[in-house]
């Protein structure tokens, strides 16, 4: 197989679920080996750039920083409602994002201004997402949309007003939800995990730690009062 593959260049992608050891056990079985017989090397961020040259100690002129980006397919038609404040989330219902923060939060805010909450995405933790929902008696909504293809998640996106996009995983590389949400001019509070640093920032959003204190996010989405939010909502449509 080595004899076969000679003639060729051999070029590589790296994202984080498939780079970082922290999120694979502490091992990805002959991964040295790979990186120092590949070409050239494609990682979705800096932060992996860094890992590849101080860990792996690949040599720079090897590395390409290949940031992957999305297309808006949809204009925003979306009105401004100042009567709720809607957020959405979009990932995998699996433990690492940690979205039962989200609906934690929702089951217990109090304001006067409401809270909608939106999720796209389905995983196992989906069951236990449902039953604390439906023992909710609250005012607030928590919707989950499961599954939802990428085309419908635009549309919802294009014909409705979001104020934030809400991340709070505890591993990540680059979020392409995120990139998403930017395109619709939606700002991002989201995790300092992985690389998300390199696309959210307090220009677009809030980059928050990863040992989340709710008191410090619900101040954040409250934050659509102050005179900084819309711009915010420009400076992600800009990053994007």
């Amino acid at each position: 197989a080595t004899d076969i593959c000679k003639k060729y260049k051999k070029v590589m992608r790296m994202h984080g679920g498939d780079f970082y050891l922290n999120r694979n056990d502490g091992y990805i079985p002959l991964v040295e080996r790979i990186y120092n017989k590949t070409d050239l090397l494609l990682p979705i961020s800096n932060d992996i750039s860094a890992i590849l040259q101080s860990y792996y100690h690949v040599p720079p002129e090897k590395i390409f920083v290949n940031y992957l980006g999305v297309r808006k397919l949809k204009p925003s038609l979306s009105v401004r409602d100042d009567n709720v404040i809607r957020v959405v989330s979009c990932s995998n219902l699996v433990d690492l994002k940690r979205v039962n923060i989200i609906a934690q939060l929702v089951a217990n805010w109090q304001h006067n201004i409401s809270v909608e909450w939106h999720h796209f995405g389905d995983g196992p933790e989906a069951n236990t997402l449902k039953k604390m929902i439906a023992d909710y008696s609250g005012n607030n909504k928590m919707i989950l949309h499961g599954w939802t293809n990428q085309q419908d998640i635009y549309q919802f996106y294009s014909t409705t007003y979001v104020h934030w996009f809400l991340n709070v995983s505890i591993y990540e590389g680059i979020p392409v939800s995120i990139m998403e949400a930017f395109s619709f001019g939606i700002p991002a509070i989201a995790t300092n995990a992985g690389a998300t640093a390199e696309i959210v920032n307090n220009n677009n959003g809030y980059l928050i730690d990863v040992e989340i204190e709710y008191t410090i996010l619900k101040k954040m989405i409250l934050s659509i009062a102050e005179e900084g939010y819309e711009q915010k909502r420009k400076a992600a449509f800009h990053t994007w």
